[in-house]
């Protein structure tokens, strides 16, 4: 194991999949060069992906708004991304700007949410912060106020 702080162990989780849901930041057909630091992830979340839907746990993707319509605007081949997982494009590092996430989640009736991404430092961050946020404003009158959110 690598030295470093706060370097928490890897540990097995069971996601419900009646109230949990996997977001995925910003991990467009860029990825797939391998010079990119995000391709290091494809073959691991790859993996990840797979068995999350055979647990039939909802995945859900954003893309950056400036790429929507470009070949950047598409999800990495790598990821395997079903037609029936949804792809936002939110225009700010906060995923949840614009309320279109938000909503998903609520219609999904999440209260877990795994996120993860490449750029740790900013959409990740920022997300989670949010999503932290969110659930202890509504921890008692929203569907998905209670929302855990692992990184």
């Amino acid at each position: 194991m690598e030295e470093g702080p706060n370097r928490p162990q890897p540990q097995q989780v069971k996601l419900d999949s009646k109230t949990a849901a996997v977001l995925v930041l910003d991990l467009s057909t860029r990825c797939q060069d391998p010079k990119e630091v995000c391709f290091q992830l494809m073959g691991p979340l790859a993996e990840f992906l797979d068995r999350t839907r055979q647990s039939s746990v909802p995945i859900l993707y954003t893309i950056s708004a400036a790429a929507m319509g470009t070949f950047l605007g598409e999800v990495a081949e790598p990821l395997k991304r079903r037609t029936t997982e949804h792809v936002l494009y939110p225009d700010a590092f906060d995923k949840f700007m614009g309320g279109e996430l938000r909503d998903k989640l609520g219609q999904l009736d999440c209260r877990s949410l795994v996120i993860v991404g490449s750029a740790t430092n900013f959409a990740v961050l920022y997300t989670a912060t949010t999503a932290a946020r969110l659930s202890l404003q509504r921890r008692h009158s929203s569907r998905w106020g209670q929302c855990q959110t692992a990184i």
